[in-house]
């Protein structure tokens, strides 16, 4: 199902704009990084819930074998005896020196980092099939010019043929021509296979399924009037400071900025507040229970001799059944505890160091970020200015070989030149319409980078 979904796909004209769309999509690189932002986002919502209190409950079951002292009769016992424990705590810290407020806005800094990854991921990723794009543009363009060249050569051989057969033109022309066309018709097998190989490696950028019958739409931008844009150098590094890659660099210094201050809040105190809950039972327990039996004597008046009579009770134990143990045995207390980081092996300062150089080696990759930004602006402004001029030469050239083979070529029809002369002017114009095509297609993708680093979408056909 997924290679025919594939296949019905390859079966149209893309535009550019779907074939980003297409390639953004399905890059396996960017579900990458897409997994890598999944995994700081949960990161983010962990160190958001450590402001939440710790809770945590627990059950014991004791067994005390020979003399032992029962916890709950506070009596020594010399009899295996059971009891067991319920117990539950919650801790919160109150103050930790801004480590929880630090580790949280680290996180979200970090998220951020991931955020405009994946942008530079699918910048780069439209860039490359941009490029890829125009290069089977080029790779037409060049066929249908070798294409056109063989019909002019097809036609003035038929014509040839008709003069041949009339004795009017010597056989020797009309092979020279056939020998032309067979190279002219060799050229568009080699536009041909050059064509089919940049669709092939487009459609592998796109991570389309299959390259057969897929094809591309000639956008607007081929046919629209060429010309240099007004940008400046400086006003495109201006806007290029915008850009992932830079956005990247600052807030990887704002991450490791948070990450120091966290790592100073180890050096300073600590306030947390505790609340445990305690109960249990023991089978040694036993509930007692008093019943008079009677009264005894328990001494005599001295002067009357009279007897002295107490109340007799008897002492009934009986089993202390547990759930009511668990009911009288409950206790709760709070603590509220200070620690104050006095010497921990040099460990908090080996941990600061390090955070300073994490920070300091960021800051000089955002500036070396921002230089390699300028100079690559500078580069691609200089060959853009380049690639027009060289596109504007072309073009004159084109322009005086057109001129030149209209003329030979009527020259050739009214029999004023021979074959080898009409060839070598053919052959003329035939470069230099090549070289107006790589020209164009130089200055086109020369203006695309331009486009990219001033802010501009590429342009694209809907």
């Amino acid at each position: 199902m997924f290679c025919s979904c594939h296949s019905l796909l390859a079966q149209k004209q893309w535009t550019l704009r779907e074939c980003i769309s297409f390639g953004l999509e399905n890059n396996l690189n960017i579900k990458k990084q897409e997994i890598y932002l999944r995994i700081q986002e949960n990161a983010l919502t962990q160190s958001k819930a450590t402001r939440l209190p710790r809770i945590y409950a627990g059950f014991d079951i004791i067994k005390l074998y020979g003399r032992s002292l029962d916890p709950f009769t506070n009596q020594f016992t010399n009899t295996t005896t059971n009891s067991g424990n319920l117990f539950m705590n919650a801790s919160m810290t109150l103050y930790g020196g801004q480590q929880i407020s630090n580790f949280i806005n680290e996180n979200k800094a970090r998220l951020k980092v991931s955020q405009q990854n994946i942008e530079k991921y699918e910048n780069d990723i439209s860039l490359l099939i941009s490029n890829n794009y125009l290069q089977i543009l080029l790779a037409k363009e060049i066929l249908a010019s070798a294409e056109s060249q063989l019909l002019t050569t097809t036609k003035e051989i038929e014509r040839i043929e008709k003069l041949v057969i009339a004795g009017s033109v010597n056989a020797d022309e009309l092979a020279r021509l056939n020998a032309v066309a067979a190279d002219e018709d060799f050229r568009v097998i080699e536009a041909q296979n050059s064509v089919n190989q940049s669709l092939l490696q487009l459609s592998q950028v796109m991570f389309l399924e299959t390259a057969e019958g897929f094809d591309i739409a000639e956008p607007n931008f081929v046919t629209e009037n060429i010309s240099l844009p007004k940008d400046d150098i400086k006003t495109v590094y201006e806007n290029a400071l915008s850009l992932p890659e830079i956005h990247l660099s600052e807030y990887l210094i704002n991450s490791n900025e948070l990450n120091l201050k966290f790592a100073k809040g180890i050096t300073k105190p600590k306030l947390t507040l505790s609340a445990t809950f305690v109960t249990g039972y023991s089978d040694a327990r036993k509930r007692y229970a008093y019943e008079l039996t009677g009264v005894q004597t328990s001494g005599y008046v001295g002067i009357t001799n009279e007897s002295v009579f107490v109340p007799d009770f008897s002492v009934l134990a009986t089993d202390y059944p547990w759930n009511e143990q668990f009911a009288d045995n409950q206790n709760l207390y709070l603590t509220l505890r200070l620690t104050i980081p006095i010497f921990d092996k040099l460990k908090n300062k080996k941990v600061i160091s390090q955070s300073k150089v994490n920070l300091h080696r960021s800051q000089l990759q955002n500036e070396l970020v921002k230089d390699n930004l300028y100079k690559n602006v500078t580069d691609a402004h200089s060959n853009m200015t380049a690639a027009y001029k060289n596109y504007l030469g072309t073009q004159k050239k084109l322009l005086a070989s057109q001129a030149a083979f209209e003329n030979q070529k009527n020259r050739f029809t009214l029999g004023l030149s021979n074959s080898i002369d009409f060839e070598k002017i053919k052959n003329q114009l035939q470069l230099a319409g090549s070289e107006n095509i790589k020209a164009k297609y130089q200055f086109i993708f020369a203006r695309s980078i331009i486009d990219y680093y001033a802010g501009r979408t590429v342009k694209s056909n809907d």
